[in-house]
């Protein structure tokens, strides 16, 4: 059973929470083949800013912006686009890149239906509770903790009454772990828009 590596966080209230960004990164497990038994681990960032407003990337995409933003130009930038997300109210955007487009999905944030168990346990520093989702032909497991009364998570997962601290689907395929939490980061970026690229908008049909 994977833990909290650590918690980097000197905040107890939401009141306090609330009032600021708070970074959640997350540790991946995923089967890039779903008849192998290959796992492949990277970390996620989840930047929160406020109840409702967030934006889910790739620390290797996060990296390159950083030193794109500061001015220096390194011969190549990350393309780590695979699952970001950007969650602003009812409103969700995807990003898939595709050969060396950018393309930029909108669409509405998916209401999940989740069920909230009574089993609870403690994971790392937080006392978490169970609750399982059905999404797109896969079964979810999730732990939220309400000691962080918010109502995020990775990827497109949120609307739990806390933090989600891990989810996992029953294939074994996908696994996120929180791994630390920031109150103090740098944001390459003005708002929870990534800023600093050329996306090619499309919809859902024109994309497929």
């Amino acid at each position: 059973m994977p833990i909290l590596i650590s918690i980097v966080i000197g905040i107890s209230t939401f009141t306090a929470l609330s009032a600021q960004k708070i970074r959640v990164l997350y540790e991946v497990k995923s089967k890039p083949d779903s008849n192998r038994q290959d796992i492949r681990k990277n970390i996620m960032l989840l930047d929160i800013y406020g109840n409702d407003i967030s934006r889910f990337y790739a620390e290797n995409l996060y990296k390159s912006d950083s030193v794109r933003t500061k001015g220096v130009k390194p011969k190549s930038f990350s393309i780590s686009f695979n699952n970001a997300v950007v969650k602003n109210g009812e409103n969700l955007k995807k990003y898939n890149r595709l050969l060396v487009d950018v393309y930029e999905v909108n669409e509405k944030t998916p209401v999940l239906a989740w069920k909230i168990i009574p089993e609870k346990k403690k994971i790392g520093n937080y006392e978490c509770q169970k609750a399982t989702l059905a999404y797109k032909g896969r079964q979810w497991t999730a732990w939220f903790t309400q000691d962080i009364p918010i109502p995020e998570g990775p990827f497109i997962f949120k609307g739990l009454p806390g933090l989600i601290i891990r989810i996992h689907d029953d294939r074994e395929n996908y696994d996120f772990m929180v791994h630390q939490l920031l109150n103090h980061f740098y944001d390459p970026y003005d708002g929870v828009d990534f800023r600093n690229h050329t996306f090619v908008k499309v919809n859902k049909e024109q994309l497929n």
